[in-house]
């Protein structure tokens, strides 16, 4: 079963890298032709995408968030339907070439770590643990979409600035919604990753005894969340403009990486999953 799961896991990730090619072209070209194969794509991407999640977790009889590589491919998922929405709904079709580069390199270290042998024990079919695990990634999966916004609404600034309106003034949408469509996805991501330190602190206490507050993992997350609340606060008190809520987005999700990486690679937890 592993290899079957693996196989369909590394096809996502061939068929998120085809749909960054397609968005591209289209963004580039403007032929509406490319836009239609993208949109098909898209949308066969994401039931498959969720089936696959689905088996994993039947397959394994758990929730598929045990691992640091399932996580990726969750974000990749909800990054997907973020993203599906914006091309199918609200037209906004320049977001592709942004997202989807990112999903297929999320999607694809997922399946090079699918084969890793995953821990088993009661701890993680705990609604509690689950209920932990996926706000935590809605809420990276959130600051994600800031980042990716983030970057639309500089790029598309400075061609505004400097008067070039080819391609960026009629593939993005308004300067005004990418704003607000950013001030949401940094509000819910943190209020998805208060709800997921929360209940990993319920967690803690259940397996533990108590919280381990000088743990690494456990520190650093409280240093991000710190972080995104200064940022919604200064943000509130001194009205940041769209440029500078843009460029906390995307210096929020770096720091967002930088930590996953020190905890994944770096330093020693207690945090095993």
């Amino acid at each position: 079963m592993h290899n079957q799961l693996f196989t369909l896991s590394l096809s996502i990730s061939i068929l998120y890298l085809v749909i960054s090619f397609f968005a591209a072209a289209f963004f580039f070209s403007g032929r509406r032709g490319f836009s239609i194969v993208t949109e098909v794509m898209i949308l066969i991407a994401l039931p498959l995408h969720l089936s696959y999640l689905v088996v994993l977790g039947i397959s394994e009889q758990k929730v598929p968030l045990t691992s640091f590589f399932e996580a990726l491919s969750v974000i990749a998922f909800f990054l997907t339907f973020i993203a599906s929405v914006l091309y199918v709904a609200v037209k906004a079709r320049s977001a592709a070439v942004y997202t989807f580069p990112l999903i297929f390199v999320l999607q694809l270290l997922a399946s090079l770590g699918s084969r890793i042998i995953y821990l088993d024990e009661g701890l993680f079919r705990s609604p509690l643990f689950g209920g932990h695990t996926l706000a935590t990634l809605l809420g990276y999966a959130a600051f994600a979409f800031s980042m990716i916004l983030g970057l639309m609404y500089l790029h598309l600034f400075r061609e505004l600035k400097q008067k070039r309106l080819r391609r960026m003034f009629d593939r993005h949408p308004p300067l005004e919604l990418l704003e607000r469509m950013n001030n949401i996805a940094l509000t819910a991501g943190f209020v998805f990753l208060s709800v997921g330190i929360l209940l990993g602190s319920i967690l803690a206490v259940r397996v533990w005894g108590y919280i381990p507050l000088t743990d690494p993992k456990i520190l650093l997350s409280a240093v991000l969340w710190l972080l995104y609340v200064v940022g919604i606060v200064l943000r509130r008190v001194f009205s940041w403009s769209g440029r500078k809520q843009s460029c906390f987005g995307v210096f929020g999700f770096a720091v967002v990486v930088v930590f996953m990486v020190m905890v994944r690679l770096i330093l020693q937890t207690l945090h095993r999953f």
